[in-house]
C-alpha cells in the first residue's frame, strides 16, 4: 500500500510541475508572438514557440530543482502571491473597462445566453483538465505543510480547510466572471484574453518567475 500512496504522489507531482512547465510556456509564447506590443519578450526572443519555451523552461528549472535550502525562495514566494493577486485584479479591471467593458453587472448577465453544457465534453474538460489539476490536484503539498507545523494534529486539519476554502470561492467566482467577459472566446488561460501593453506584459512575467522558483519546492515535495 505504501508503494502504491508513493507511485501516486510521484506521479501528481511530476503532473502538477508539467502544469508549471506548460503554464509559463504558453505565457512566454504569447509575448514571444505578439509584434504589435514590442514587449520586452519580443524583442529578446521574438516568435519562439510553444515547445520551445516550454524546453527552456525546463532546463531552467532543472538547476534550481538541485537547491536545497528554500530559504532563497522566500523573496519569490512574496512576489509570487502580490503577482497572482495582481493578475485577478489586473485581469477583472481589463474586463470591466477596457475588453469588453461594461461592468460586473453586464459580465453576469451575459451569463444567460450562454450554453449550459459544451458542444463536446471531451474537449471542454479534457483541455481543462490540466488548469484544474495545477489548482487541486497538490496533495503532495501537504508533506511540507505538515513539517513546518509546530502542532501539526490540532492545527493541519483546520489550515488546510480554510485555505483550500478561500482558494475554491475566488477561482469560482473569478471564472464566472471571466466567462461573462469573454464567453466561447475565453481561453484555457484567461490572460492570453489580454492584450500584451507594458504593465500586462510585466504582471505576465512576473508570474513566469514566481512559477520558475516555486517550482523547486513542488517538484521536491513529490
Amino acid at each position: 500500500a505504501s508503494k502504491v500512496v508513493f507511485s501516486l504522489t510521484l506521479a501528481a507531482s511530476l503532473g502538477v510541475c508539467s502544469t508549471y512547465i506548460v503554464f509559463v510556456g504558453q505565457i512566454l509564447a504569447s509575448l514571444s508572438a505578439d509584434a504589435e506590443s514590442n514587449n520586452i519578450i519580443h524583442q529578446l526572443a521574438p516568435m519562439l514557440d510553444e515547445n520551445t519555451w516550454e524546453i527552456i523552461t525546463a532546463v531552467t528549472v532543472l538547476p534550481l530543482s538541485l537547491i536545497r535550502n528554500y530559504g532563497v525562495f522566500k523573496f519569490t514566494s512574496a512576489l509570487g502571491v502580490t503577482a497572482v493577486l495582481g493578475g485577478i485584479i489586473v485581469t477583472l479591471a481589463y474586463g470591466v473597462l477596457v475588453d469588453p467593458g461594461g461592468g460586473i453587472v453586464g459580465a453576469l448577465s451575459m451569463e444567460s445566453q450562454l450554453k449550459m453544457w459544451p458542444d463536446s465534453f471531451s474537449d471542454a474538460f479534457g483541455g481543462s483538465f490540466g488548469t484544474i489539476a495545477y489548482l487541486f490536484c497538490v496533495n503532495f503539498l501537504t508533506f511540507p505543510i505538515i513539517n513546518s507545523m509546530s502542532d501539526s494534529r490540532k492545527d493541519y486539519n483546520g489550515a488546510v480547510s480554510l485555505a483550500v476554502g478561500i482558494i475554491w470561492t475566488v477561482n469560482i467566482i473569478f471564472a464566472i466572471v471571466c466567462l461573462g467577459f469573454y464567453g466561447d472566446e475565453t481561453q484555457d488561460l484567461v490572460l492570453q484574453n489580454l492584450d500584451n501593453g507594458p504593465y500586462l506584459s510585466a504582471l505576465k512575467i512576473l508570474l513566469c518567475v514566481d512559477l520558475l522558483f516555486t517550482f523547486p519546492v513542488v517538484f521536491s515535495s513529490g
